[in-house]
């Protein structure tokens, strides 16, 4: 199925250190762009999956809220995924969202208190997103739809074991594991990100034998580019682009080499994966050697731990003979 990437915002109450999404100097998405980038899907891609993103997009809670019930109500749309750092969510935001089944929750939780903050700096007078995140928590280990993105950034990565126990002690039972991209690794870092993968693979391994539940997103979605989302991706402005990488720094001319269309003007299907071949080029004339080099090293690691991990659960779930 076809994925729409919908960046409700590009503000964010936080500041993170391997972010690369471009927050200042743009205005949040109008519900009628919203709207009709939804209709567009649905109506000329076929629809399929809806990934709610920023951004934080609970600082346009009403968007997010009207393109949950306008999906809701589309046939062709089977799945939305909101992803959010947690800061902005009350008991009434899981009720409402507890209520769409289409609807799954992602959020942003790197493990340990001062790990988890070590990597984020909240803006002035915003939430902090770990007081609310712990408070909602019995709430949301409740919600039959929630995921916890673990992001291990490079100075991480050592404690990366630690910080996945941790999460598992305090009732998490659903992963989406990612390491930092788009920044530098040093060769120390990733090999402590090497055996610390290995070592989550170790406690996943035990809990699925002990046959307890335990989901990792990993195993099930993966992207042509490490972090990157491709798709029908419709930004702020309700231009459309075959990769949430337009929502980093790039310059114009990238972004023109991008942009297949608009909301008001979408693009064929052939045209949005003619723009999709240039994605590679930009990256490259974009980011420096050694940051294109640490993403790609990276990513690897984290792709021997998921196809190491998927063995084993396809082994556990084999029929016995």
């Amino acid at each position: 199925m076809k994925t729409l990437v919908l960046v409700v915002t590009r503000r964010c109450t936080q500041r993170c250190t391997y972010c690369p999404v471009v927050k200042d100097d743009w205005q949040d998405m109008p519900l009628v762009t919203a709207r009709q980038a939804l209709r567009v899907f649905a109506e000329q891609f076929g629809g399929g999956y809806v990934k709610l993103f920023g951004g934080e997009p609970m600082l346009s809670p009403g968007v997010v809220r009207a393109v949950c019930e306008d999906a809701a109500r589309e046939a062709t749309i089977a799945r939305l995924t909101l992803y959010t750092n947690g800061a902005l969510l009350e008991e009434q935001d899981l009720d409402f969202f507890a209520a769409q089944s289409k609807l799954w929750l992602t959020i942003s939780l790197d493990g340990k208190p001062e790990d988890h903050r070590g990597s984020r700096r909240v803006l002035p007078g915003e939430p902090d997103a770990l007081a609310s995140i712990d408070r909602l928590l019995p709430h949301l280990l409740r919600y039959p739809r929630f995921t916890a993105t673990q992001v291990i950034a490079p100075e991480l990565a050592e404690r990366a074991v630690d910080n996945f126990r941790y999460l598992l002690s305090r009732g998490v039972r659903r992963f989406n594991l990612l390491p930092a991209s788009w920044v530098v690794w040093s060769r120390e870092q990733l090999e402590a990100l090497r055996a610390g993968l290995a070592g989550i693979a170790e406690l996943v391994r035990a809990e699925w034998r002990a046959g307890r539940s335990l989901y990792l997103r990993n195993l099930f979605v993966r992207s042509p580019q490490p972090t990157f989302a491709s798709g029908v991706v419709v930004d702020v402005d309700g231009h459309i682009f075959p990769s949430d990488c337009v929502l980093a720094n790039l310059d114009e001319q990238a972004r023109v080499d991008l942009c297949a269309g608009s909301v008001e003007s979408p693009p064929s299907e052939a045209e949005l994966q003619r723009r999709a071949a240039r994605v590679p080029e930009v990256l490259e004339r974009t980011w420096p050697r050694e940051v294109l080099d640490s993403t790609r090293a990276a990513d690897q690691v984290l792709n021997g731990f998921y196809r190491s991990l998927m063995r084993e659960y396809l082994a556990l779930r084999r029929p016995a003979a």
